[in-house]
């Protein structure tokens, strides 16, 4: 056999399994392996690096050739493989590929999610048999498991996974009863079947559906949806899916009609219409509908139930009588032994002739529900409520009238006995069928106590409205997600169909919350939070409404504007508001467990109980950014570090202040306390790092390193040594009893920005400005292994506490899980917005917080790999501002999502504009534009147009008459948020950057994106064309600005330079060149004509957001997060003058005389500057989230919350 022969054979093989050909790299090992070339040897003949044909394209090839080859196949023995293949070939008209083996996966990596315990489970031996069959030797892609509720369905898919398990490399098991949204469905897969690898976040379902494919092609999967009838519409007979849940009709058609080596199992009871002829006995797609049990099998359920007396006819005729179905037999066989002490006879004649067979078994469970006690009832609901399985202690919180724990455990006891409940790990719940019958029926009742309450009547204590929270707003955010789409959304659809439109609804509501004020003594209870719920959902405005006096229980208040609401008198409990904090830049837990804590970049920490997961308080800590915190390891004390170089250390129980410590020049980067307590040490931007005496404030030891700043430390656990991470791309290990630096780390290709050390002290790990996170040998300072996935600068990684995980946090907007024994990621987290800056595990290992730029916290669980809890902080950022060209007018942009129009003269806002989500970018129209009535667009007159986009995951930009303030256009933009928009010079082009890494261009005249440019490799954060219109600059998180020519849409130059994410843009209006902000603090200026950087101005101490050349292109200004705006001489590039901002600056603008500056901050504030006294001359706030909101003598509200609200603009008089 000649090597072109097994070449071909190897492709052929290939293709014919449904994966690619041979690529020309896989090509070039098989031809090296063929004359036993090592792989250092083809590397250095080809040009490849060894280490990405040793562990990249090497395992990938040789496992996708033992698939098709039907063994196991390495480098060495691939030869002798395809020689056998070839003399089959040979042998026969078609090649033969030996069966998969059923040892050939000796480990499948499986992922049963929430699957039931099947240990106990009667009969479906035949049922198994087929099963099997499909799934092994027909190679079926797709089985539907059709049956009614509760026949087993769900029981016989696991029961058939776990037999066939080691016949795949992946196994995973999803229930969908709460009707997840396919792209949520895929993305989780997919984490799984990549092991969290390489894995772009799939920004639509068919772009999911695609990368799926991919793995179901080059790996053997079993993936198994349990209950998808909840994805179809409720009451259709030709089985649609429900609006929004179309993407699951494309991915069951393309997976079983797509060539793969994969199978998926889908258990339901209806089955999808566009499904009913896609299925055959000869066809890869298959249907078997799941009967009843048997009569034998039947009797063995309720043998396990208890002890029963019957002639065979009675047993026959009860088995018979509920068509075997599992569920309803053992409801019924609990019911016989309840009523009837197990006597079969005696069901019979009490059920006489009447017919009690069913389609499913609502009437079964009508019955059994007309029996259960009031309290069994609540519970019940109350199990359906919350979704997942609970725990004894979780339920009393949510009864009105709380029961003890023994009588808790009586009633869950009794609901047990009837198998209306199932008890999980000492938790409670219920089977899909009974937790959908009861959330059906609560749905009917509050929506029916609604429609038939009548204005002048009082609302009943006992009605279910009263009785019950829609959602609970403490729940796990999936849990809550969930109880909207589940619970609260049906109800406002059915409300929806009775009265026609929002508006009818709203009035209806507010009558209801009349009555309960006319009697809040009747009214305590959850109904008033359930209408505040529904409001939100419906999107209505709740300015000036009254709530007083009210019990508001489970209200979800987090991101509304409440601005003059009244809940004066009122009981908060359990409700949920807005907090008050800027970025998240730390996170530390106790390590007594007892709280955790965070500092942000308004200069205030905060402390939260980690149990109750409520705040304890909040300290105006420092004036300025706060990049640092640590606590001792005695829990009882709290280190800080700030932009302006100061240490502080706190006295947690009193929040007192124990020393101020003016410890460094410049940046404090990082504290940290040693293992014993007795130390804490701080790192500088100035390259030194200080050791303190914790009880006297003392400065023991100052440590240098080499002038080059010190982003992070970390002491070893037996406090004599200290490993330091800085901007020269090193780790450094510190002997503190000599003072001197023993070890470098050397590895990483830019500057590393965080490090931790395992709780052994055997390993360090670190990350920074290279995407990657490293694992080293402390002893040897060795590199053992490079984590990579991350796909921009990670700020903070974390050991947990059993030091076998790692976590970091990076600017790509993700949280990473790595496993160290294995050496891969074993979980991704997706949620924020914008950069996690700070990672940190909870003492007991059980929980991740993570923080970020975007306002956010988030408790992520561990166990489930889901978010549990965020905080969502709420500053009213002011993101952007213009003057219009006339001048007489300032844009801004804010957090709020308002677009707000100032009148410059009496700093009056004259008009408001509302998108639906937060804004980031505006930007007037030089001539404006306007609506032909050909419905064209064409040049208006200058000023009376602005466009804005949002930061939303679906984006759009919109574009505004400024004068009337009605939306003109609306444009959809990019797949996540728009960062930065810019007109043309003659309005007729609008170019924005977006979280897609794409510059759209949209033609105004024509109405049409024109161009989408792609090159960048991160985020897009800032556009901007050249004064005449024939450039356009594009600047990114990937760290360079690409000039773009406007008639070809070709890339010229790529700028780089910086070390940060780009900020923003500006051309110069008269000379060739472009000045580029960064997150770096520098300000580079650019020859357009050359390409190169002719001038960095370095005078900011942290990011500059803001640049802008003046009208005659004399003057520059930069506003940087260091509070700083500043003016400098272009001719010369001196600074001529600094204005002290009042907070961080996003954004700066002049007005078209030159005279004035505008600028934007972090605290909701516009400054003007008069250029030529040097002063602010006018500070123009924006109104608080919560501008006059009333609580005077609300209860139910800790301290620290109340002083938060008022922080917020709520009063208390």
């Amino acid at each position: 056999m000649e090597i072109e022969q097994a070449l071909n054979l190897a492709s052929d093989l290939l293709v014919q399994h449904g994966l690619r050909p041979l690529t020309d790299v896989e090509t070039l090992i098989l031809r090296g392996a063929w004359e036993q070339n090592t792989y250092e040897e083809i590397a250095e003949s080809t040009g490849y690096s060894d280490s990405y044909l040793r562990k990249d394209v090497g395992p990938k090839l040789w496992r996708d050739l033992s698939l098709v080859l039907g063994e196991p196949v390495s480098k060495t023995n691939f030869k002798a493989a395809l020689a056998r293949q070839w003399t089959h070939k040979l042998q026969s008209s078609t090649p033969v590929a030996q069966p998969i083996t059923r040892d050939y996966y000796p480990r499948c990596n499986t992922d049963w999610g929430e699957a039931i315990d099947v240990s106990i489970f009667f009969g479906r031996s035949q049922e198994q048999e087929t099963l099997s069959q499909w799934i092994f030797s027909d190679r079926c892609r797709f089985i539907l498991l059709l049956g009614m509720g509760g026949i087993g369905k769900t029981a016989l898919s696991i029961k058939v996974g776990q037999n066939v398990q080691s016949d795949f490399e992946f196994v995973i098991w999803r229930s969908l009863r709460n009707a997840l949204p396919a792209l949520d469905l895929l993305v989780d897969v997919l984490k799984f079947l990549s092991q969290q690898q390489d894995i772009e976040v799939a920004l639509s379902v068919d772009a999911a559906i695609s990368q799926l494919l991919q793995y179901l092609r080059s790996h053997r999967c079993l993936l198994i949806l349990d209950n998808a009838e909840a994805l179809l519409q409720a009451g259709d007979r030709h089985c649609n899916y429900r609006p929004g849940y179309e993407g699951y009709s494309r991915l069951f058609q393309q997976v079983g009609e797509t060539s793969h080596l994969s199978c998926l199992m889908v258990t339901s009871r209806e089955r999808p219409q566009d499904l009913a002829t896609k299925f055959g006995q000869q066809l890869p797609m298959r249907c078997l509908t799941i009967s009843g049990l048997s009569y034998q099998d039947g009797q063995a359920l309720f043998s396990s139930v208890g002890q029963f007396s019957g002639t065979f006819p009675e047993w026959q005729s009860i088995i018979d009588r509920y068509a075997g179905n599992p569920l309803a037999l053992k409801i019924v066989a609990s019911f016989i032994t309840e009523v009837f002490a197990g006597d079969l006879s005696q069901l019979l004649t009490f059920l006489g002739q009447s017919s009690c067979i069913f389609d499913d078994i609502r009437e079964l469970l009508d019955q059994q529900f007309r029996r259960l006690s009031a309290q069994e009832r609540e519970l019940m609901i109350w199990l359906a409520i919350k979704r997942e399985p609970v725990n004894l202690t979780e339920l009393p919180e949510d009864l009105l009238h709380p029961a003890s724990p023994p009588q808790l455990l009586q009633v869950l006891a009794a609901l047990q006995g009837r198998s209306l409940i199932e008890k999980i790990n000492h938790q409670f719940t219920q089977q899909p069928v009974l937790m959908e019958y009861v959330t059906s029926c609560l749905i009917d009742q509050i929506t029916q106590e609604i429609c038939c309450w009548q204005p002048g009547t009082p609302i009943h204590s006992q009605c279910l409205l009263q009785q019950y929270a829609l959602i609970q707003v403490q729940a796990k955010d999936y849990v809550r997600e969930t109880q909207i789409r589940l619970i609260l959304q049906p109800v406002l659809d059915q409300l929806m169909h009775r009265f026609g439109d929002v508006a009818a609804i709203e009035r209806h509501l507010q009558q209801m919350l009349q009555a309960m004020r006319a009697a809040p003594s009747q009214a305590r209870g959850y109904a008033a939070g359930n209408i505040i719920n529904m409001l939100r959902q419906l999107g209505v405005d709740l300015s000036g409404y009254s709530f007083a006096q009210l019990t508001v229980w489970q209200a979800d208040l987090q991101g509304l504007t409440l601005y003059d609401v009244d809940f004066s008198g009122a009981d908060l409990s359990k409700s949920r508001f807005s907090q008050t904090f800027g970025w998240i830049v730390a996170i530390a837990f106790s390590p007594d467990g007892e709280y955790w804590a965070a500092c942000d970049s308004a200069g205030s920490i905060h402390l939260w109980f980690y149990a109750r997961e409520q705040r304890q308080t909040t300290v105006k800590a420092h004036e300025n950014f706060i990049f640092t915190l640590a606590i001792s390891p005695d829990s009882r004390l709290l280190v800080s570090g700030s932009i302006d170089g100061m240490v502080k250390l706190w006295e947690v129980r009193t929040g007192q202040c124990l020393y101020t410590l003016n410890a460094h020049a410049k940046i404090v980067w990082s504290v940290v306390f040693s293992k014993d307590g007795k130390w804490f040490a701080s790192s500088c931007e100035d390259g030194t790092i200080k050791i303190w005496d914790c009880k006297t404030g003392e400065c023991l030891q100052t440590l240098r390193a080499n002038q080059s700043s010190v982003r992070s430390i970390a002491f070893t656990s037996d406090s004599r040594y200290l490993v330091s991470a800085c901007e020269d791309h090193q780790l450094r290990l510190w002997d503190l009893t000599q003072g001197e630096c023993i070890r470098t780390f050397e590895g990483h290709s830019h500057t590393v920005w965080t490090v931790d050390i395992s709780p052994d002290d055997q390993y360090v790990i670190s990350g920074g400005n290279d995407y990657v996170v490293k694992l080293w040998d402390l002893q040897s300072g060795r590199c053992l292994q490079d984590y990579e996935g991350h796909t921009l600068q990670i700020w903070s990684v974390a050991f947990s506490p059993d030091g076998q995980t790692i976590a970091s946090g990076s600017m790509d907007q993700t949280v990473r899980l790595w496993n160290i024994e294995e050496r891969q990621c074993k979980a991704c987290f997706r949620g924020h917005s914008s950069m996690v800056m700070a990672v940190a595990f909870s003492a007991d290992g059980k929980t991740l917080a993570s923080g970020g730029m975007d306002r956010l916290i988030k408790h992520w669980d561990l166990s489930s790999k889901a978010c549990a809890k965020t905080w969502s902080g709420f500053k009213n950022i002011i993101w952007s501002v213009a003057f219009s060209p006339e001048g007489e007018t300032i844009a801004s942009s804010s957090l709020d999502g308002i677009l707000r129009i100032w009148q410059v003269d009496n700093s009056q806002c004259i008009q408001t504009m509302k998108h639906p989500a937060e804004v980031h970018a505006i930007a007037f129209s030089p001539g404006g534009i306007r609506q032909s009535n050909s419905g064209q667009a064409s040049p208006e007159q200058s000023g009376q147009r602005l466009v804005s986009g949002n930061m939303h995951t679906k984006s759009t930009l919109k574009l505004w008459e400024v004068q009337t303030g009605s939306c003109l256009m609306t444009i959809p933009a990019h797949i996540g948020k728009v960062n930065s928009v810019c007109f043309n010079h003659d309005g007729s082009l609008i170019a924005s950057g977006g979280d897609d890494k794409n510059v759209q261009i949209f033609n105004l005249r024509h109405q049409r994106v024109e161009k989408l440019l792609q090159g960048h490799k991160a985020v897009v954060w800032s556009v901007a064309f050249s004064p005449n219109g024939r450039l356009l600059a594009s600047g990114s998180f990937d760290q360079t600005v690409r000039i773009w020519d406007v008639r070809s849409w070709q890339c010229l130059h790529i700028l780089s330079g910086h070390t940060n994410a780009l900020t923003t843009i500006v051309f110069h209006p008269s000379l060739p060149c472009i000045a580029t902000a960064s997150s770096d603090a520098m300000v580079k200026l650019w020859s357009l004509e050359t390409g190169q950087c002719y001038h960095t101005l370095s005078d900011h101490h942290n990011v500059v957001m803001g640049i802008a050349f003046s009208p005659d292109g004399q003057t520059f200004t930069t506003g940087s997060y260091d509070k700083t705006v500043r003016v400098w001489d272009v001719e010369s590039w001196q600074c001529q003058t600094i204005f002290q901002a009042n907070s961080l600056v996003h954004s700066v603008a002049f007005s078209p005389n030159g005279q004035t500056l505008v600028s934007g901050g972090d605290n909701g504030t516009l400054q003007l500057w008069d250029l030529k006294t040097r002063q602010c001359i006018k500070v123009i706030k924006l109104p608080e989230l919560y501008a006059g909101m009333n609580i005077r003598g609300v209860k139910g509200l800790a301290e620290a919350q109340e002083s938060m609200l008022l922080n917020l603009g709520a009063i208390a008089k």
